[in-house]
């Protein structure tokens, strides 16, 4: 009786181990990373998630689950720089994705970009990250702690992505919007996109940015991100919408185009998503 009973015991502490083992392999899979500021930016993700589970690391929520057959997981970092590279820091620490996608809005700064139009970025800056002279302000990069080699000023997105996304450029499908009695289609194209830890709702301020950078569209994460995950060498793309014109009416465009911006935003990521290859 006593041998039977050991018997059962080993057994289930064999299975328990055996299914311990699988769930930590399906685990260490490199999720695709989708990271955003802010709640509103990320929701229409979340909740096409199948599968979704909570993971919570450092205080920071992160959802794991399925998107278009895809194993991902998705967050938001809060909003500014310091934010936005903590969590991505905890997500290339923790998950060792195969991909990094930021996304969400923008304000836009080319005057060919209209609320809900989309910006991919070929590259991205940290416009705040200066030389300040009496008469100048010139751009400069740092160098990693990990390698010590000097980051270039403009991090590029991985052209993998890039190129997938735009062969897929005529597939998506934007929402569109009404404008008095005419509707606007949104469009999408690729650009330079600013990154600084200050809402830009100036004039002033936005020809500084297109004269220095050539830059399209300004926010306020998406370069901290891709500095993380150049230094951690993981691929990166930053997709944005644009929200706003980052003028004096910069708040209140923000309240009117935030949910169309961020859906269109959305439908990208999924595109893009649904587009990769599948993982081995």
């Amino acid at each position: 009786m006593k041998n039977k009973i050991l018997l059962s015991l080993l057994l289930i502490i064999f299975f328990l181990s055996f299914f311990a083992c699988n769930l930590e392999r399906h685990e260490l899979k490199n999720p695709i990373a989708i990271l955003g500021a802010f709640s509103d930016e990320i929701k229409m993700l979340e909740d096409n998630l199948e599968n979704a589970r909570i993971i919570t690391i450092g205080g920071i929520q992160f959802t794991r689950g399925l998107l278009e057959g895809k194993d991902v997981v998705v967050a938001y970092t809060g909003i500014g720089k310091v934010n936005a590279a903590m969590t991505a820091t905890l997500t290339v620490g923790y998950f060792k994705p195969s991909e990094v996608i930021f996304t969400g809005i923008a304000g836009g700064l080319k005057s060919d970009l209209k609320p809900t139009d989309i910006v991919v970025a070929v590259k991205c800056v940290q416009h705040d990250l200066n030389y300040v002279y009496d008469d100048s302000v010139i751009s400069y990069s740092v160098s990693s702690p990990i390698t010590g080699k000097v980051n270039p000023v403009f991090y590029k997105s991985d052209s993998g992505m890039l190129e997938i996304l735009k062969e897929n450029f005529p597939k998506i499908q934007l929402k569109s919007y009404e404008i008095g009695d005419q509707v606007y289609q949104p469009k999408i194209m690729t650009g330079i996109i600013a990154t600084g830890d200050a809402f830009i709702a100036s004039e002033i301020k936005k020809e500084e940015l297109i004269n220095r950078f050539q830059a399209d569209a300004v926010e306020m994460e998406g370069a901290a991100v891709a500095q993380i995950c150049y230094q951690y060498n993981t691929p990166f793309i930053l997709i944005r919408s644009i929200s706003d014109s980052a003028d004096e009416n910069a708040d209140l465009d923000i309240e009117k185009f935030l949910n169309v911006a961020s859906e269109n935003a959305n439908r990208v990521v999924i595109q893009l998503i649904e587009s990769l290859p599948q993982a081995n």
